[in-house]
């Protein structure tokens, strides 16, 4: 029996070099991309698991196995080149796309290829030489084509044998044209007798050998099975783990792949609307086994009480474009980077561990501050659910007689924010682009952020009070060039020393011109008696670096921050926050908090009833938040991937050594974390705060 199962191995393996040997073109083909993939997994640093290079190997393998079934070479190569081609189209676009956001493509961006012109605006630094390699094998069959035409072609040759035995340039243009001299009428017809013939017999041979398949049916057999059985080793993936990994892409393409994560992506596309909720009523349910989990085990006592100490205030919330939290307080070459935040943040309340709860765009961010609820894909919960009944930080502050309005200077259609803002959240007055024309002074093809806040500053003069609006700066978006600032040098203080020219020294730069602009913002509304009576909420959008981008990394160490990649996960969504509220000055808090935090103190701190939220005080004394991708995030500790790790370390955290309690804790915030996530997909794709009867009820249970 054993020799038997034995010779069957041999066999197969036989089969297996005999079929490589055999099908020399496709074994090439294949390797090639394999080896396009190595470098895809280099551009976007990923570094794959164990079993990726066998998956991927498999896939490539099985993508390019319809070039088996022609004999004929040409008809070979090009399906070869075709299938390849579209492979290639894919790695490239993802390449740039992750260059541009730090992202993969994914079909809910469909309804954002209209915003291609953003992308378009910073193609020059997307594109980089080593892109190139993914086509290359295209060019060295181009030119290989050229030449081997050119050397099999008669008059090619006549012509190559007249330039090397000709004497004057005359003679070469002499006997050139009597190659092409016209030949007789008899030789002409002879001629053509001769190609209709040639033609014919041609036709018959290929019609014999079209459809016919390789003589390796076994070959292909075994191809197909090892392939198959590495989409199924890639495919059988528990769902609540595919849940997390599908949130954390580069983990998901890390271990099925870039061609895994489109297949998960288009799966989760078509299924966007399956909700594990489906009324109010489990949404309190499941709220309340949240609380039993980790709010009645949490300290709930606060650092100061806000409530009402802003009644009638006037509001404005600041988003600033990618100001992360690693560069306040920082300095570079003696030079403070971000001096005007630095003293807003001291001068008031200063939030040191303020986490961005997605990893997507400026709008995802806006969708979390507003309605206190995570984000779904890259801006999709803008794109598919701008007509949903929301109770947000605008619309509800309207019911007690604030003026609302929204201010940004793009596109009114840019993130959907017209419906949103305009018809859904139902703003008094919608301030974009046209409303701040003319653009005088332009900064990365935006309005520059000092000019925007002049502006702003006029508008807000003429609005009723109190007033509440959403503010939305921009000039220090990637690819954070902001050429076109007039007095460029006076304005920008911050030297990058050795990061100068690469994307690190131009976000730098960028930052610190964005914080010139907001230093200006502060002395416009006081000249205008609009800073002492308001409060202003100030916080970055997401992450501004690729998670491991080497100059940031170099930074970071040389400035002392502890640096593991554990240490660069929570970086990517540790953002710039501070508030000021009249009557609260001086006070850092460095317990981590999130933006889904930000409605519910607000509300409270002005007097406005909440509805529903999912965030928390800020000024509550709890040691936890969530962050989208299924991570949580504590004053010691983050879970990312579903492991538990420790911040200062690294390292991978020994329940063993814990406290009992603490690993229940722990546990415990795994579990309400998922519900919670669960709850705010459940509301926002299945519209379950348009029952306004339901949602008092909510409102009563849960005062």
């Amino acid at each position: 029996m054993k020799n038997r199962l034995k010779n069957m191995i041999k066999k197969i393996i036989e089969n297996i070099e005999d079929f490589f040997i055999k099908e020399k073109i496709y074994s090439m083909m294949v390797l090639v991309e394999c080896l396009k993939m190595v470098l895809f997994y280099l551009c976007v640093n990923i570094f794959p698991d164990y079993v990726t290079p066998y998956i991927t190997v498999t896939v490539v393998a099985l993508l390019l196995s319809p070039m088996l079934y022609f004999k004929n070479k040409k008809t070979k190569i090009g399906i070869g080149l075709g299938i390849t081609l579209l492979i290639n189209i894919l790695l490239v676009s993802n390449v740039i796309y992750f260059e541009y956001s730090n992202n993969f493509l994914s079909l809910f961006q469909i309804s954002n290829a209209k915003y291609g012109k953003e992308i378009m605006n910073s193609l020059d630094s997307l594109i980089k030489i080593e892109q190139v390699f993914f086509f290359i094998d295209y060019i060295m069959y181009a030119v290989y084509y050229i030449f081997y035409a050119l050397y099999k072609n008669k008059y090619c040759k006549k012509i190559f044998k007249i330039i090397t035995k000709a004497k004057t340039f005359k003679e070469i243009i002499a006997n050139i044209k009597k190659i092409f001299r016209k030949k007789t009428n008899v030789n002409k017809a002879k001629n053509i007798s001769e190609k209709k013939e040639n033609k014919l017999k041609n036709k018959k041979e290929r019609k014999k050998k079209r459809g016919k398949y390789t003589k390796s049916p076994k070959g292909i057999l075994c191809i197909s099975l090892i392939g198959i059985s590495g989409v199924i080793v890639s495919l059988t993936t528990p769902e609540e783990l595919l849940k997390v990994k599908f949130w954390s892409k580069p983990t998901l393409i890390a271990q099925s792949t870039i061609f895994g994560y489109h297949y998960f992506d288009a799966i989760s596309f078509f299924s966007k609307n399956k909700a594990d909720y489906n009324d109010i009523d489990e949404i309190e349910e499941a709220n309340t086994q949240i609380n039993e989990l980790v709010k009645k085990n949490t300290e709930v006592s606060k650092y100061i009480e806000v409530k009402n100490i802003a009644k009638d205030k006037n509001v404005i919330l600041l988003q600033l474009e990618a100001i992360q939290n690693f560069i306040i307080n920082k300095s570079i070459d003696g030079t403070e980077i971000t001096p005007n935040l630095n003293k807003f943040f001291a001068e008031n309340v200063h939030f040191t561990n303020m986490h961005a709860q997605g990893l997507g765009s400026t709008a995802d961010s806006e969708h979390t501050v507003l309605n206190s609820l995570y984000p779904l894909e890259n801006g999709s919960v803008y794109q598919f659910y701008a007509a949903n009944r929301w109770y947000n930080i605008l619309n509800e502050p309207k019911k007690s007689g604030y003026y609302t309005s929204f201010m940004h200077a793009n596109n009114r259609g840019f993130w959907n924010r017209y419906n949103v803002y305009s018809k859904s959240v139902g703003v008094d007055v919608f301030e974009e682009k046209e409303q701040f024309e003319p653009l005088e002074e332009l900064a990365n093809h935006w309005l520059s952020d000092e000019k925007f806040y002049i502006k702003a500053t006029d508008k807000l003069l003429s609005y009723k009070q109190p007033f509440l609006t959403n503010m939305v700066a921009v000039s220090s978006h990637y690819p954070f060039d902001i050429t076109g600032i007039e007095n460029e040098n006076e304005k920008v203080k911050v030297n990058p020393g050795k990061y100068t020219g690469t994307l690190f020294g131009n976000y730098l730069r960028a930052a610190n011109y964005a914080d010139y602009a907001f230093g200006k913002f502060i002395e416009e509304l006081k000249a205008k008696n609009l800073y002492d009576d308001t409060v202003i909420i100030v916080y970055g959008d997401h992450y501004a670096m690729n998670l491991e981008d080497p100059e940031m990394i170099d930074y970071m160490q040389s400035i002392g921050q502890p640096f593991n990649k554990i240490e660069l996960k929570h970086n990517q969504t540790n953002v710039a926050c501070g508030i000021k509220v009249p009557g609260i000055s001086n006070m850092q808090i460095d317990n981590p908090v999130g933006k889904t935090d930000i409605k519910p103190t607000l509300f409270n701190m002005i007097g406005v009833e909440d509805k529903f939220s999912l965030g928390k005080d800020l000024f509550a004394k709890t040691d936890y938040t969530y962050i989208s991708n299924y991570s949580i995030i504590t004053s010691k500790y983050m879970y990312s991937d579903g492991i538990w790790y420790e911040l200062e370390t690294g390292a991978e955290l020994d329940f063993t050594k814990l406290p009992e309690d603490e690993v229940k804790l722990l546990n415990n915030h795994v579990e309400a974390m998922k519900k919670e996530i669960a709850i705010s997909e459940s509301i926002i794709k299945k519209n379950l705060l348009a029952d306004e009867a339901k949602v008092e009820q909510y409102y009563l249970n849960n005062k």
